[in-house]
């Protein structure tokens, strides 16, 4: 393998001259290995320092960027070694075989498949539809022996109340900035109360009402209320505060996927990158009206699903009196004092893993941070340093396909139903990861 490597490379660095001159643009090409064994690195970072141009080595640890600037500066990073900065002088095609060294040996990684570990809350004849851990209760919906059932349990995943839903078609649970739980059906929003370990169900809102009132709001403090826009397209979103006492808004910050966002701009550009011509560039015999409708068509379909209904996923929560937003479109997580003034702004790496399942979770009992990875069916948290904006500790599930994970007080609960068992139902589990 590192022949063909070394023969990839000594081709790549005789380009004709005239290409490079004509395109004004050069490559940087090489294998990262790990300093220690020699071995490749697999999905380490390659960025040009103060563009949006990066790549990842493959698992020969070969990576090949191309770029047209001057003199700029390669950052080459992977999770747990150094991170190393390279500085281009020419501008022609070049081989930089880079050796990162380890800063921490061996990423702990805790398996969790032990039966002893694992803890089945609810019983098999309980079809979970959903839940939301409340404090430090858990409400679970679901069905059981054909009837819609709300159930409450304690810390310690004990059954505490059951409340049949009568004439209500619920779907789903629903958390609003003030911790208030709803009972979502389609048309209706029920608000769940809970008194000595009872629950009961208040007078139904409009659900239209919650959507445009309550759901914008993602937070809130002692002094303010935290409120989170999405422009059109969704690939641009505003964060504001709005002082409960005065009233006075304040932006916080506003975040936009240039990339996406420039591609919902321009329509030609979408169908460009998705067919290779345009359509002042008909191919065949195909006309220039026919192909504007074709592709019209195409375009609403491909461009809404692929864009449109996408929004930019950037988490916003505060812990320890500190707003957190996870930027992931530009890499870091930037925090705030609860009146919006800046604090920090910390690079991350965790979006660069393999398996990055774009989501995080948080657990409001320890303040700890998880990143979440998906490889064929099998998750896995990755737990967050806020301070360094990587990963220190890794928690594997072994058990496929699970669904809607949450974490409170180093817990964790997940959805999952047996592809192996005759007739088996969604049940909620729960396992421990201290």
């Amino acid at each position: 393998m590192k022949i063909k490597i070394i023969i990839f490379l000594i081709l790549l660095l005789n380009i004709p001259e005239t290409f490079a001159q004509l395109n004004n643009s050069y490559f940087i090409s090489g294998v990262i290995t790990d300093q220690g064994n020699g071995k490749p690195l697999e999905g380490a970072s390659v960025l040009i320092k103060d563009s949006d141009k990066g790549t990842l080595s493959d698992k020969y640890g070969f990576y090949s960027i191309k770029t047209k600037q001057t003199n700029p500066i390669i950052e080459y990073s992977f999770l747990g070694y150094e991170t190393i900065r390279v500085h281009i002088f020419s501008k022609e095609n070049q081989v930089k075989n880079i050796s990162l060294h380890a800063i921490v040996k061996d990423l702990s990684e805790v398996v969790i498949y032990s039966e002893e570990k694992i803890h089945r809350i609810t019983s098999p004849a309980f079809s979970v539809i959903n839940y939301k851990l409340y404090y430090d209760r858990t409400l679970i919906l679901g069905f059981e022996s054909g009837n819609l059932k709300l159930k409450l349990t304690n810390v310690n995943d004990s059954i505490l109340f059951t409340h049949t839903l009568i004439n209500i078609k619920a779907e789903k649970l629903y958390f609003d900035c003030f911790k208030n739980t709803y009972l979502i059906t389609s048309e209706d929003a029920y608000q769940v109360f809970l008194r000595n370990d009872s629950i009961f169900l208040l007078t139904a809102e409009k659900l239209s009402r919650i959507d445009s009132i309550l759901k914008p709001c993602v937070e809130s403090s002692e002094e303010y209320l935290y409120f989170r826009e999405f422009k059109p397209g969704n690939q641009s979103v505003l964060f504001y505060s709005i002082n409960k006492q005065n009233k006075k808004r304040l932006l916080i910050k506003e975040i936009t996927d240039t990339i996406t966002q420039s591609m919902f701009n321009d329509e030609q550009q979408f169908l460009f990158a998705k067919y290779g011509h345009t359509i002042d560039s008909p191919v065949g015999d195909v006309t220039q009206e026919q192909l504007h409708t074709y592709w019209k068509k195409e375009f609403e379909k491909q461009f809404g699903v692929s864009i449109v209904y996408r929004s930019i996923y950037i988490p916003f929560n505060i812990i320890k009196d500190t707003i957190n937003i996870f930027d992931h479109c530009n890499n870091n997580i930037t925090t705030y004092s609860p009146d919006g003034k800046f604090f920090t702004k910390v690079k991350i790496d965790y979006t660069q893993i393999p398996g990055w399942n774009n989501e995080i979770i948080s657990d409001e009992i320890t303040d700890k941070t998880y990143a979440v990875y998906k490889k064929n069916g099998i998750f896995s948290l990755g737990e967050i340093n806020r301070s360094a904006g990587s990963i220190v500790r890794q928690h594997k599930i072994e058990f496929p396909f699970i669904e809607n994970i949450q974490v409170r007080n180093n817990k964790v609960y997940f959805i999952y139903r047996s592809m192996y068992e005759a007739n088996s139902i969604h049940s909620l589990y729960s396992y421990s990861i201290n």
